[in-house]
């Protein structure tokens, strides 16, 4: 009677062995795939790649911020949107905050972002950042041009009137000047900023991390993760078994 229980009870572990190893196979195929991509992650430029897909992005709750303002500057845009402001659709690097005016002053750009202002090329290049500490005025509300082509800004605390190499702000009385405030955006450029901005929201690796850690569905993902590594488990001591069971 012995031998027959043990055929038994190796053809029914057996049975069992296959079954965990078919409904195991996809979760350790995704993890397999997702650690190695990770481990070369950034020689791959997976940090600087970003999903695009519409539904991954509402899954992840990458909304979009208020309003999209901007200032035209003939043919061009400077404008903001969450923070991140853009000359026309490109996002210009390391500049972020509520952009308060720009205006085109000889062949500079002067673009008033929080309380600093930034110099572009007419290309929209970054040419200098001008803070407090070069006398930029704090609480910076809008940029101007007056007759004589010299830099107006207006701030909490009233006007100011840049020299000609912007290194010196002198408080002055308000005067007439043409004013470069933010105004709602065009609405194809207002959807294109949309489509970058979404699209810079979730990037490939942070996607790996949370499909290898199961975290893309939350704490059941977590859950099913610990399951299949159990499984896992299960399937090594029920092969060694059968292994030595064959012996």
């Amino acid at each position: 009677m012995t031998p027959r229980r043990h055929r038994i009870t190796n053809r029914t572990l057996g049975a069992w062995h296959r079954r965990l190893g078919l409904g195991a196979a996809v979760f350790l195929i995704l993890l397999i795939a997702s650690g190695l991509l990770l481990n070369h992650s950034h020689r791959l430029g997976l940090d600087q790649s970003y999903v695009q897909s519409s539904w991954l992005l509402d899954w992840y709750g990458i909304q979009l911020p208020g309003e999209t303002r901007g200032v035209a500057l003939g043919v061009h845009w400077l404008s903001e949107l969450g923070g991140r402001v853009y000359f026309n659709a490109r996002e210009l690097p390391g500049v972020r905050g509520r952009l308060n005016g720009a205006v085109l002053r000889e062949d500079t750009i002067a673009v008033a972002v929080g309380d600093d202002v930034w110099l572009l090329t007419p290309a929209g290049d970054i040419i200098e950042r001008l803070g407090k500490s070069h006398g930029v005025p704090d609480g910076l509300r809008a940029l101007g041009v007056d007759r004589a082509a010299r830099l107006v800004a207006q701030t909490a605390h009233g006007f100011y009137l840049a020299d000609g190499e912007l290194s010196q702000w002198q408080r002055v009385a308000p005067r007439p000047a043409v004013w470069g405030r933010p105004v709602a955006v065009p609405a194809a450029l207002r959807t294109e900023l949309i489509r970058q901005y979404r699209g810079r929201g979730l990037s490939v690796e942070r996607l790996l991390v949370d499909l290898h850690g199961g975290r893309i569905l939350g704490a059941f993902g977590v859950w099913l993760v610990d399951l299949t590594a159990v499984v896992c488990l299960g399937l090594a001591v029920s092969g060694l078994w059968l292994w030595s069971r064959r012996r």
